[in-house]
């Protein structure tokens, strides 16, 4: 598996994105047919020319509001979290404080989603939501020093 990200410059709901997020998803973006334009800044994961994973960030307030999806049959591989590294790296260089998801309570497969959000340093914040700091980018003159990062505050 070879993976890439690739931003979308005019992104719009098509069929890959269908399939990632799936009929049944309350928590899926855009919802205006086939061809819509979607808000927001779009990124693909290929594996190869197959498009396996889409991740959505908007902007708003100094934070960044997450949707990740990862088509059915591809998950558990790693693709979510080569998305979500990528979409923090992004996030960081835009100069964002967070990056942000909701997780309704009538989503499918919850308590999965909630797990795996947990286990790479995402915080609830007592409802449906879940946030991860995020650190501003270091320039590319300075050497980060091992074991030095600053931890995570909620």
């Amino acid at each position: 598996m070879e993976l890439a990200w690739v931003r979308e410059h005019a992104p719009t709901w098509d069929s890959g994105k269908a399939a990632a997020f799936g009929s049944g998803d309350t928590t899926r973006p855009g919802s205006g047919g086939a061809g819509a334009p979607l808000p927001g800044d779009w990124w693909c994961v290929l594996d190869g020319d197959e498009p396996v994973g889409y991740c959505r960030m908007d902007s708003t307030w100094g934070d960044a509001e997450l949707f990740v999806a990862v088509r059915p049959g591809r998950r558990g591989l790693g693709i979510g979290t080569f998305a979500l590294r990528h979409a923090e790296a992004e996030a960081s260089r835009q100069g964002m404080n967070y990056i942000r998801t909701t997780v309704p309570r009538t989503a499918p497969d919850r308590t999965r989603t909630v797990g795996w959000l947990l286990a790479r340093g995402f915080r609830g914040r007592g409802n449906d939501e879940f946030r991860k700091r995020v650190w501003p980018a270091a320039p590319s003159s300075s050497r980060a020093v091992p074991g030095n990062q600053p931890s995570e505050r909620s």
